[in-house]
């Protein structure tokens, strides 16, 4: 009788190993060697950064005392007191045109036109051989001083009962004429033209002081606007 044998059975075979301890060990070895060759390298890179930072540092302060030496030898902006001054006066020059113009668009001189009613009224009538050089109006339009010139004494009344007729100047009437003689040049020579002051109001100590000759012109001019 005959019987077979299964020589391929596992217990049979040959058994294969896949690494052997030399070759892990070798593996080992070489890892150890990268990892060893990795940490070099990094070291170097860090090292190698460590010096451009140190070299960067020292360009750094370099400018930073080439900085300050600059700035030591620029002078710094002082204040110009002048020029200040200078701009605190246009800031006030530009504050009373201000105020003048509202003055004169406004009511605030006695009448609803405000100054610009007395403006056209004075600019309306007009004397040959007179003329105006200032006008002044105060204590809230109760006051009105004209300062003029004229080449011939009698024109003042003519101007004054011609502004009797302006609404601005009814009912005024003007208490003090003052007229002289007009002088000019170095030694004070006498001009051919005469200089009045005309005020509405007449303080109490000068009443005594009025010459005859102006309260003969103030009392034609306001008989004249009465007969007008």
């Amino acid at each position: 009788m005959m019987q077979q044998v299964n020589l391929y059975q596992p217990i049979f075979r040959r058994e294969r190993k896949i690494f052997s301890a030399a070759t892990m060990l070798q593996a080992l070895v070489l890892f150890m060697l990268g990892l060893v060759a990795w940490y070099g390298f990094g070291e170097w890179r860090v090292q190698a950064l460590h010096k451009d930072l140190t070299v960067m540092q020292g360009k750094a302060q370099e400018l930073q005392k080439r900085v300050t030496a600059l700035d030591q030898q620029i002078p710094l902006p002082t204040k110009d007191k002048a020029l200040e001054a200078k701009y605190e006066g246009l800031l006030a020059d530009i504050e009373a045109k201000r105020r003048g113009i509202a003055l004169l668009a406004g009511g605030d001189f006695g009448s609803a036109g405000g100054f610009s009613s007395y403006l056209t009224a004075l600019a309306r009538q007009q004397v040959n051989g007179l003329w105006l050089n200032a006008i002044s109006i105060d204590d809230g339009g109760k006051r009105l001083i004209i300062h003029g010139s004229t080449k011939k004494a009698d024109a003042v009344p003519k101007y004054l009962q011609r502004l009797g007729k302006e609404a601005p100047f009814a009912g005024r009437e003007f208490e003090t004429l003052s007229m002289v003689r007009a002088t000019g040049g170095q030694k004070g020579e006498l001009l051919d033209y005469l200089t009045f002051d005309l005020d509405t109001v007449l303080p109490d100590e000068k009443k005594a002081q009025l010459p005859s000759e102006a309260q003969r012109l103030i009392e034609s001019a306001r008989s004249g606007g009465a007969r007008q």
